[in-house]
């Protein structure tokens, strides 16, 4: 994905692509770099996505969107996701 806009948060980098027609697409990535664990990253995307589900029927228009972890997302539980990707999702324009 090396086209798009790119937004920044304390948890989060988001990397958007608009599209023309079809559905949205969601990917989390949790690297290595941040939690050597598969457990651990594997705790931040299921919690990446859970927050992504509360929001997914407010997008207002077909994206694919990429989530990369920061290495704050260690410690933040799912409320604290599910603010800073509201957060992070009204910034990129996604939400009507």
């Amino acid at each position: 994905m090396e086209k798009g806009r790119v937004y920044h948060s304390s948890l989060f980098l988001l990397r958007v692509v608009t599209k023309d027609e079809g559905k949205a697409r969601f990917a989390a990535v949790a690297p290595v770099k941040i939690a050597k664990k598969a457990t651990e990253r594997n705790r931040i995307k299921r919690l990446i996505y859970e927050a992504i589900s509360s929001l997914y029927k407010s997008l207002n228009q077909p994206v694919w969107v990429v989530v990369i972890a920061k290495v704050p997302a260690l410690t933040a539980g799912l409320p604290i996701f599910s603010q800073e990707m509201k957060e992070i999702f009204v910034k990129a324009r996604l939400l009507k």
